[in-house]
């Protein structure tokens, strides 16, 4: 080989290498093509207070499909839902199976937003009515100064029984609906990954009526996403609901400055979504997206609940055996439950802890200053200093815990309202006026003066009703009691 030829091989290898040099490397994954089709109501169709097509938002959907894209896929998108749209009219969408639904045919994957307009529409029918007792004709375009006026009437405004009749029937033909538009989009489109959302609660805490009216309902139609076959659900309604203190995922704002009660997503609520399908389509654990997110949505127990012989047709039988399917509480063995033993103050700590933290907090234990009397390895405590670090327990004098004393029921009552408002979970409640509490219970001069907001907070919400017209508050708390309480709050509603 002459020189010349040398010359030209190396010139050869030399711009091949500036050219490997210069080029971006193949991608670890091929390019594959996603047929995706989204359904359901203004949420995923990214509604805005003015409703015209250019002033639409970036959903969720977008939001999602641009990740695809930044992944690799390329994405054949078709947004199909409507603005306003229920399940009845999702359903009979499906069933007519028109030209508006040619994307859904053949698609690869489907992600189905649907069951908020079930209870909005009545509730939206019942703010009406209250902007209009205060002289607002459209509270959707209200000045500053008449939204002001108005969420001070929602925040005394009490439900009558046809409106809380109105939204159970949004719930029930939800149950009837949903079955069926999993049915029809399984039969129309037999290959796709199905992806549902479960609905979040778009009302905030401070317009407490209206809180606890979306926290009755929603969560009912939520069991039945849950615990529904054929498709993977998307528990947005938790990563919500476990925002950040200041944080909002909504467009509703109560400061006094710019107030507003579109209750939709706000820019970061959709790339919350985004994120969370995201997450749910690679099979990532949701927590990567949301910190403390339990990722295994609470199920219901059902008929796998354990059996007892010896609450059996008690009125506990149902909470205990739900706690105990849910890992809460534990029997005594031998199918015994031992429902009239009663509680000390380090069981109940625990069973409170594991019924309302689990999967919702990240403490490092090793930070948290000790008790004298809780020693590393018994059963409590991780349950202690959880509870230690949220303020909810200090101790009772000397770095002592007490662990096995018996707690009281009004303790009991103080230390599950104390954890409920570290966690920012306790519930809007409303005092009727006239209300007494001695009028329901005589022996409400023994409560504790530490111990009254607790126990009045309970009886308002009528999670504990007493023995005979007494509340009992120095009588020790018993294993069933402790177990019925604790289930009147997490136990699915519906």
């Amino acid at each position: 080989m002459n020189l010349r030829n040398n010359d030209r091989l190396l010139m050869l290898l030399l711009s091949v290498a500036i050219l490997l040099s210069i080029v971006p490397p193949f991608p670890a994954y091929a390019a594959e093509s996603l047929r995706y089709t989204a359904l359901g109501d203004s949420v995923p169709a990214g509604y805005a207070p003015d409703p015209a097509p250019g002033n639409r938002i970036p959903s969720y959907v977008d939001v999602f499909t641009n990740m695809l894209e930044e992944t690799g896929f390329i994405v054949d998108k078709v947004n199909i839902a409507v603005d306003g749209q229920t399940s009845t009219g999702l359903l009979t969408s499906l069933l007519a199976q028109g030209a508006d639904l040619s994307g859904l045919r053949d698609a690869d994957l489907v992600t189905i937003n649907i069951g908020g307009n079930n209870v909005l529409g009545p509730t939206i029918s019942i703010i009406s009515e209250i902007a209009a007792s205060v002289g607002i004709s459209d509270f959707m375009t209200a000045t500053t100064m008449q939204l002001l006026s108005l969420v001070g009437a929602l925040s005394t405004f009490t439900p009558s029984d046809l409106q809380k009749a109105a939204l159970q029937a949004g719930v029930d033909a939800f149950a009837s609906d949903f079955p069926d538009i999993i049915g029809l989009v399984r039969e129309i489109a037999p290959n796709a990954l199905i992806m549902v959302s479960s609905i979040y609660n778009p009302v905030p805490g401070e317009l407490a009526v209206f809180h606890n009216l979306a926290a009755t309902y929603i969560p009912a139609m939520n069991d039945i996403i849950m615990s529904g076959n054929g498709y993977t659900v998307v528990d947005v309604y938790s990563a919500f609901l476990a925002a950040p203190q200041g944080v909002s995922y909504t467009n509703v704002n109560l400061s006094p400055t710019a107030p507003s009660v579109d209750i939709h997503p706000n820019a970061a609520g959709h790339e919350l979504i985004a994120k969370l399908h995201y997450a749910v389509f690679n099979g990532d654990d949701p927590t990567t997206v949301v910190p403390g997110l339990n990722p295994d949505p609470k199920p219901n127990p059902g008929d796998n609940a354990p059996f007892f012989s010896d609450t059996e047709g008690g009125w506990m039988d149902e909470a205990v055996r739900y706690m105990a399917a849910m890992g809460i509480i534990n029997g005594i063995g031998d199918n015994l439950f031992a429902p009239d033993r009663n509680v000390t103050r380090a069981e109940f700590l625990t069973i409170t802890v594991n019924a309302l933290c689990a999967g919702s907090l990240q403490i490092d234990l090793a930070d948290v200053g000790q008790f004298s009397d809780v020693p590393a390895g018994v059963f409590y405590y991780d349950s202690a200093l959880t509870a230690r670090a949220l303020g909810v327990v200090t101790g009772v004098g000397g770095n002592r815990f007490d662990p096995e004393v018996t707690i009281t029921r009004q303790d009991m009552f103080t230390l599950l309202h104390k954890t409920m408002a570290a966690l920012d979970i306790l519930w809007g409640v409303e005092k009727p006026e006239g209300f007494n509490v001695v009028d329901s219970f005589h022996d409400w001069g023994q409560v504790a003066g530490y111990a009254r907001e607790s126990t009045e907070y309970f009886i308002l919400l009528e999670l504990i009703s007493g023995k005979d017209g007494r509340l009992d508050p120095l009588g020790t708390a018993t294993r069933a009691e402790a177990a019925q309480i604790l289930f009147n709050i997490i136990a699915p509603k519906g």
